[in-house]
């Protein structure tokens, strides 16, 4: 029984002393709707809101945080985050299709248009891999994502904030897994 006491009393102080994180925000696709994905932090599986793309995550103070953010033949994402700040908003978390396009022809361009006949993505592809510029639009037809592929690794990446097209800063960990920097930074 006083081990149990001690243990609890030493993760209260802990909570205590160092505090939490509280990050939030919201997981856009590249379509610039709501989007939806698995979501890891430091490898453990959150839930988040489906109809909303919210999330708000608890995490200790002073560690180092990763967040990833993977939907299996679409995308993988990984936040890194380094902060003692109380309350992290990441704002929008622009999801960045990066998979093999094994789906489809070997090589030119892919158009998916909507069942209203919008245009949703132009891709394109050689030998099979994302090579050149994609484009990605919402339902009214603007441009939300472009993304410069080489061999199907991105390049260059521009997403929609508040109407202007911004370079998103990024980089990639040792499993090719892009890694983003918030541009609210």
């Amino acid at each position: 029984m006083k081990k149990k006491l001690l243990t609890i009393f030493l993760i209260i102080f802990t909570i205590l002393l160092y505090g939490q994180n509280k990050i939030k925000g919201q997981l856009i696709d590249p379509y610039g709707e709501i989007g939806f994905s698995e979501i890891k932090v430091n490898n453990e599986k959150i839930q988040f809101d489906f109809d909303s793309g919210k999330f708000e995550i608890e995490t200790s103070k002073n560690e180092n945080i990763e967040i990833d953010f993977t939907l299996p033949g679409y995308f993988k994402l990984k936040y890194i985050i380094e902060s003692k700040n109380e309350m992290i908003d990441l704002d929008k978390v622009h999801l960045i299709e990066c998979e093999n396009w094994l789906h489809g022809p070997k090589k030119g361009i892919i158009k998916d248009k909507s069942d209203s006949g919008v245009i949703e993505s132009e891709r394109k592809i050689r030998n099979w891999k994302l090579h050149g510029i994609s484009k990605f639009y919402n339902k009214s037809g603007e441009l939300t994502q472009r993304i410069l592929f080489k061999k199907n690794k991105p390049i260059k990446i521009y997403i929609l904030e508040n109407g202007i097209m911004k370079k998103l800063k990024f980089e990639f960990d040792e499993k090719n897994k892009i890694i983003t920097v918030p541009n609210n930074s």
